[in-house]
């Protein structure tokens, strides 16, 4: 039996981009989806679930900490891995980190670092998730 495809859903209001990341999301074997606003991400979180989210920070749409907070706040997402698109500066990363995000890329970003983050991040969301399974056994 196949093991199912990770799924990740990207946020960005950028176009090119988005299609960019996508599409080597795609050719990398990842179950992506991508959108241009937040609240379809999370839409589509709620409706289908997710491993990982990618988020730009910086586009005009995007409001990080609210998103971030109900991504957090709830039970069903809260083992979500997430991953901020932010500027170019230090201070944008540990910004990102400190709102609660599990990585933080600066842009201008290659598409091979966030496919390295990105596979970085689902080897830690599965590694959480055995120590899950093996807690609830012991319970």
């Amino acid at each position: 039996m196949a093991a199912a495809r990770e799924k990740i859903i990207l946020v960005d209001s950028n176009a090119t981009s988005r299609e960019t990341l996508a599409s080597a999301l795609g050719s990398a074997g990842y179950d992506a989806a991508a959108f241009a606003s937040a609240r379809e991400a999370l839409d589509a979180v709620h409706e289908g679930g997710a491993d990982l989210l990618i988020l730009d920070s910086a586009s005009r749409d995007s409001r990080a900490h609210e998103f971030v907070a109900e991504l957090r706040g709830a039970a069903a997402t809260e083992s979500i891995r997430l991953i901020l698109l932010v500027g170019a500066g230090s201070e944008d990363r540990a910004s990102a980190l400190d709102l609660g995000a599990d990585d933080a890329i600066s842009r201008p970003f290659s598409p091979a670092e966030v496919l390295a983050r990105v596979r970085s991040q689902l080897r830690v969301r599965r590694a959480e998730k055995q120590l899950r399974e093996k807690m609830r056994l012991a319970e």
